[in-house]
C-alpha cells in the first residue's frame, strides 16, 4: 500500500478521493473502497497503468480490492 502513491506521483497523478472508511451517502453500491486519481491526461494514466511500478503492485490490488480500474476523460 505504501508504494501506491509513489507510482501515481511518478506519472503526474494525484489522489482526489481515497476513502476506505464510512460513507455517509451513496446511490447504488460503491463497494468498500472509493478512489479517484487525477492525471494530466489519459495518456499519462495509461503510461502509469503500463509502468513496471504499477505492474509490481497489481497483484496486491487484485488480491485486496474488488472493483474495476476505469480510465476516462474528466470534466473541463
Amino acid at each position: 500500500m505504501a508504494a501506491v502513491p509513489e507510482t501515481i506521483a511518478e506519472h503526474g497523478g494525484r489522489f482526489l478521493v481515497r476513502h476506505m472508511g464510512e460513507k455517509f451517502y451513496t446511490e447504488g453500491d460503491p463497494g468498500p473502497v472509493s478512489v479517484v486519481i487525477e492525471f494530466t491526461d489519459a495518456a499519462a494514466a495509461m503510461d502509469w497503468k503500463s509502468a513496471d511500478s504499477y505492474k509490481a503492485i497489481l497483484p496486491m490490488r487484485l488480491d485486496n480490492f474488488e472493483g474495476p480500474l476505469v480510465i476516462c476523460d474528466g470534466v473541463e
